[in-house]
């Protein structure tokens, strides 16, 4: 299976507080329909992590990342691993592909605590971001 890749993006809302920018995806992923993670995908042969995460975020959102930073590697849920990479887009305008994804958003940390995620974004978030 392709490794897949997140993108984590953050923005300080009008209070100060780092919110982060989830998606949902449209497509019927069975009990995991609707649960919420960072937006990516998968690395298509050929391939490099950065060109993946360009491109897919390209795709899904309309935007250009600056500077990818790696953060970490974790076991998927239906891949093999993913790698996560803290992303700036500076004041980019995100335009959502509606074709893709059903939701998009930016939450603070305690929102999140409340949002249906995907066990891997779960973890990744319980581990490096709370």
């Amino acid at each position: 299976m392709n490794p897949v890749v997140a993108a984590i993006i953050t923005k300080q809302n009008s209070i100060g507080e780092v919110t982060y920018f989830l998606v949902q995806s449209r497509k019927d992923y069975g009990k995991f329909s609707g649960y919420w993670y960072p937006p990516g995908g998968k690395v298509e042969a050929g391939e490099t992590d950065i060109e993946a995460l360009h491109r897919e975020l390209y795709e899904e959102l309309h935007i250009r990342i600056i500077t990818p930073e790696f953060v970490a590697e974790t076991p998927g849920d239906i891949t093999s691993k993913i790698t996560w990479w803290k992303c700036n887009i500076g004041d980019a305008d995100v335009r959502v592909n509606s074709k893709e994804l059903a939701g998009s958003g930016f939450f603070t940390k305690e929102e999140i605590r409340l949002l249906p995620l995907w066990p891997a974004t779960k973890h990744f978030f319980e581990t490096y971001i709370f």
